[in-house]
């Protein structure tokens, strides 16, 4: 029930209502002592009467109130009243970025502008990290901007209330799921996974995204599709929406990779990272080879195995590819219910490796030999063409079975339970086309000859066969019964017939 104009509350005379939502309502308030207004948020009575969310509520208030910065909205007391549970804060007159974005800027701010609000967020960020706290739903209507402005006025991350230690899985997160906004949650906390910075940080890039364009960064994707993609990796381009934003889709390429680990190191490095147009350095894979010259383990015909990150690329904008369309065929409507709340269960039993990537992973696997780079350039020794003939695809493959090859090291092999959609084995390469157990399509490829591994997340099926993306240079990789074609920017890079091919 919500709170009539100058009601009494807890000793709080009641100005105004500043909104309400699932979470409860939140008022513009007079203290009961001071000479001051405050923002007083009131949570419904069913939430008040759990004794689980109770015990969450007081412990997040409490870790809530011992921030103290200039770009955080100061949290002052908590208490129960009338069978409800409230939380009073700073009052910060202004409006939150997304009634900005829906009535002043519908199509995105200026750059400027949200690089002024995401330094200022990111900062509020690393310094609660620093003191062990995650804020966990970081999003356009959780930054407020004063009366004057980014730049002008003050800039505040609200809504800390469901903050919590970066180490505290004492079990009071079993409905993990529920918390936190999808179109703006890492994929670690999709699935229920164990949080670090690094997952704020993610949403920050989100909600950049948002800032710059005016679209949330799912779209209008359902659910299950939002849920899949980021589980899957997949980033939003900001360069779909505004041209002039291409140069900073590699750096929200990194701060929204799928695993932490290759993300930047903090969120200031993001901020920063953001200001200047182009990511200082990607996460390194293998050490960098020389630019225009083939490895020094391969011969010229042997065929890429696709570009792969290295630690110092030159950046460049990329165009002409739309986003990968994603489709989980033959899956009805039971898993809807059953991604959203059953998908926990059936992913966090993987490796360190097992989840969808956006960078190819490039190692060597052989313990006998060193590493060796795998470059992103092409041979340089002229191309010849050849002609791909379909291998028969129903043949049963000596060292393989329904999630891969049984050799080469695992290294083309599906993970956990995941099934092959399709294995395919060339002169040089072995190909596998896993399938999650939600359905979501991942391409691993295995060079023979010096052990170069490759994982894609963006995989679709086409025709007899299947295209996976590298998201980072748009090299797509055509699997089929035929062999394997590498393209990128419409030229081939590599064309290896099937020796042999299962489905």
């Amino acid at each position: 029930m919500s709170l009539p104009d100058g009601s009494v509350f807890a000793g709080f005379t009641v100005v105004r209502s500043l909104g309400a939502g699932g979470m409860g309502e939140v008022y513009l308030v007079k203290h009961p002592r001071l000479p001051r207004s405050d923002a007083l948020k009131v949570l419904p009575a069913s939430l008040s009467a759990d004794a689980e969310y109770r015990r969450r509520f007081e412990r997040e208030a409490d870790a809530a109130a011992t921030l103290w910065h200039q770009h955080i909205v100061g949290v002052h007391d908590r208490g129960e009243f009338d069978g409800r549970l409230w939380i009073s804060m700073d009052y910060v007159e202004g409006s939150d970025a997304g009634n900005v974005l829906r009535t002043q800027c519908p199509g995105g701010m200026p750059r400027d502008q949200v690089f002024a609000i995401v330094t200022a967020i990111a900062d509020a960020l690393d310094y609660a990290h620093s003191r062990g706290l995650l804020h966990r739903d970081v999003k356009p209507a959780n930054i407020l901007l004063g009366a004057g402005g980014p730049g002008r006025g003050r800039v505040m991350l609200a809504d800390f209330g469901i903050a919590r230690r970066v180490d505290d899985f004492d079990g009071l997160t079993s409905t993990n799921m529920t918390l936190g906004t999808p179109s703006y949650a890492a994929p670690e906390q999709l699935l229920g996974e164990a949080l670090d910075g690094r997952a704020d940080q993610y949403a920050l890039a989100a909600t950049a995204f948002q800032l710059l364009t005016g679209q949330p960064p799912g779209g209008d994707s359902t659910p299950m599709v939002l849920i899949s993609k980021r589980v899957s990796g997949v980033v939003p381009r900001l360069a779909e929406f505004r041209s002039d934003l291409a140069d900073l889709d590699p750096v929200m390429a990194i701060a929204m990779a799928r695993r932490p680990a290759d993300r930047f190191p903090s969120c200031a490095d993001f901020a920063a990272a953001l200001a200047r147009g182009a990511a200082p350095t990607l996460p390194p894979v293998v050490a960098p080879a020389a630019p225009a010259a083939p490895t020094a383990r391969s011969s010229p015909a042997a065929a890429p195995m696709g570009p792969v990150r290295q630690p110092d690329p030159p950046v460049t904008a990329r165009s002409g590819l739309s986003p990968t369309a994603w489709a989980l065929s033959g899956i009805g409507a039971l898993l809807v219910v059953a991604l959203v709340f059953v998908g926990v269960v059936l992913l966090r039993g993987r490796d360190g490796h097992s989840g969808a990537t956006t960078s190819a992973e490039a190692t060597a696997t052989s313990a006998e030999t060193p590493e060796v780079p795998v470059t992103s350039v092409e041979s340089t020794s002229p191309e010849t063409a050849t002609s791909l003939v379909p291998t028969t695809t129903r043949m049963v493959l000596p060292d393989a079975d329904s999630r891969g090859f049984t050799t080469y090291n695992g290294a083309a092999r599906c993970a956990g339970a995941d099934e092959a959609a399709m294995i395919l084995r060339t002169a040089q390469s072995v190909v596998v086309i896993c399938r999650s157990s939600v359905g979501v399509l991942y391409y691993l490829g295995y060079r023979l000859s010096d052990g170069a591994k490759i994982r894609l997340s963006t995989v679709h099926q086409s025709g007899d066969g299947y295209v996976a993306i590298n998201d980072p240079d748009a090299a797509e990789y055509h699997v089929s019964s035929s062999g394997l074609e590498i393209v990128q920017n419409g030229k081939t890079l590599a064309s290896e017939p099937a020796v042999e091919s299962a489905r």
